[in-house]
């Protein structure tokens, strides 16, 4: 029988501007709540900020938007370079809404592919993780091997997934 009791421990980290080590932070994150994680827990991880450990930004200014681009951000509404960057990051994009793509991305439908403009520096994006699958078993593995405790791992976005 299921134990419905449960605890949320929530610690806002630092921002990242470069890549970094995620495993690192996950550490920092339990040092600074002073507590350890134990057997079952669920740790949910901000996919930007998977992103970014895995230096998935990208500056705006270095994309190159191709012809495909520039004609579906004329249909869209939309930023020539942020379509070509969906498009890249992208198995199939459909048109939304005024500056918005709804696109196929590791075989899920996300607004812009999951890429994120907001709270980063002017002008750069953040991509979403390559494989999210593959880093929340990287985590999952790391958290094992370093605290010998087996939780679970979900990747989220507040703009893409329900939390």
């Amino acid at each position: 029988m299921l134990n419905n009791e449960f605890s949320v421990l929530w610690c806002k980290m630092e921002r990242q501007e470069e890549s970094f080590n995620l495993m690192n932070q996950i550490k920092k994150f339990f040092d600074k709540i002073g507590k350890k994680p134990e057997e079952g827990d669920i740790l949910l991880l901000s996919g930007k900020y998977v992103a970014m450990s895995e230096g998935r930004k990208y500056p705006l200014s270095k994309v190159n938007p191709m012809k495909d681009a520039i004609r579906l951000a004329a249909q869209n509404s939309s930023n020539p370079k942020l379509a070509e960057a969906v498009v890249r990051e992208s198995e199939m994009v459909y048109r939304a809404f005024s500056g918005i793509f709804m696109a196929e991305n590791n075989g899920l439908l996300q607004p812009n592919a999951g890429i994120d403009k907001s709270n980063v520096q002017e002008g750069s994006i953040v991509l979403y993780p390559e494989d999210p699958n593959a880093s929340a078993l990287s985590v999952r593995l790391n958290v094992l091997t370093n605290f010998g405790v087996n939780t679970g791992v979900i990747i989220t976005d507040s703009r893409i997934y329900p939390v």
